[in-house]
């Protein structure tokens, strides 16, 4: 008996140490996905910000002058 409660409890703390790894492994894949998408944000606001100053910079009268604004 008392050789299946060691057994048992060293399964217990086994799996316990798993979870907690793992746990904590998808924790920083969160935080590191997060940071991703934050700089994929950042990278399109400023390639938006150059298409639009092209747009500005655009003969009059061209589709892109007179559609500034369109989405």
């Amino acid at each position: 008996m008392a050789d299946e409660l060691n057994s048992a409890l060293t399964a217990l703390q086994s799996a316990t140490e798993a979870y907690q790894s793992a746990s904590s492994r998808a924790a920083n894949a969160r935080r590191e996905e997060t940071d991703a998408i934050n700089a994929l944000n950042l990278a399109q606001k400023k390639f938006d910000d150059v298409v639009l100053k092209l747009k500005q910079a655009a003969p009059a009268h061209s589709d892109w002058k007179n559609r500034i604004g369109e989405r």
